[in-house]
């Protein structure tokens, strides 16, 4: 049965890397500068104008990165049950995605909270603009980390004979 199901979690591994890849490339150019420019006053806006605040995370990211993370651990657990050198491959890719999903949840996820609830009026102006700023430029090493983990699953669905089934 095993051997059954790890082809589809490697697809699947592939889908939700493209998926997050996808959101991120929107929303790093065309959200986060909207509150990473001056933290503290997007926060003050969206407070004082609830009907305009953006929840990606709360409504978008909180449901996909944990799914992309689950997905990506099982496809390297499953990993084995795959011909070499997909089995490498997908190991690979699968656990480069559950340990940037640790750090989303370990570092990510902590400090957007911090910078988009009131607790960001506690900091000041500075370290509120430095933190969004390092968050923004991490944010981009990342996403470079899901381009590469996209290309080896990529590419463990094109090894080996190219006319033998996934299977």
């Amino acid at each position: 049965m095993l051997k059954s199901v790890a082809p589809y979690f490697m697809l699947a591994l592939l889908t939700m890397i493209g998926i997050e890849i996808g959101a991120g490339a929107y929303e790093a150019p065309a959200v986060v500068p909207l509150w990473a420019a001056d933290p503290q006053a997007y926060y003050r806006f969206f407070a004082a104008n609830p009907a305009f605040a953006m929840h990606a995370g709360q409504l978008w990211w909180i449901f996909i990165t944990p799914l992309t993370t689950l997905i990506a651990l099982l496809a390297a657990l499953l990993a084995g049950q795959l011909p070499s050198p997909r089995s490498r491959l997908v190991r690979i890719a699968g656990v480069m995605i559950f340990l940037m999903g640790m750090g989303t949840f370990g570092w990510f996820v902590p400090t957007i909270i911090r910078l988009q609830t009131a607790a960001v009026l506690e900091m000041g102006a500075d370290q509120a603009k430095r933190t969004a700023a390092l968050w923004a430029s991490l944010n981009w090493i990342r996403t470079a980390w899901f381009c590469a983990a996209f290309a080896i699953v990529l590419r463990a669905v094109y090894a080996g004979d190219r006319k033998a089934s996934l299977r």
